[in-house]
């Protein structure tokens, strides 16, 4: 069984979308290159919260094959996403997103 937090879901969408400075609907519905990784790194963050690919991806129009992807992207350059995946984090924290 899986335990979902929706308010920490939601917070991170909030986050990854004032970090960005695209619109939660850009990040949703947009596949530019510029935009794709933003997503991915939300997706990657929101399975980490216990929801599952399927449900992950749903959240930016994606298929949960894009979940898996970026999971194992950004697992392989960790150093290179972590310091944008604590600022989001921290961000989420916040509460006031």
């Amino acid at each position: 069984m899986r335990i979902v937090n929706k308010t920490k879901v939601e917070n991170i969408k909030k986050a990854v979308s004032e970090i960005s400075t695209y619109s939660q609907a850009e990040l949703e519905f947009n596949r530019n290159h510029n935009v794709t990784p933003w997503a991915a790194m939300a997706m990657y963050l929101i399975s980490k919260e216990g929801e599952t690919a399927q449900s992950a991806s749903s959240h930016y129009g994606r298929k949960y094959g894009a979940v898996h992807a970026a999971t194992k992207k950004i697992e392989a350059n960790i150093e290179k996403y972590t310091p944008y995946l604590n600022q989001i984090l921290e961000r989420a924290e916040q509460c006031g997103c």
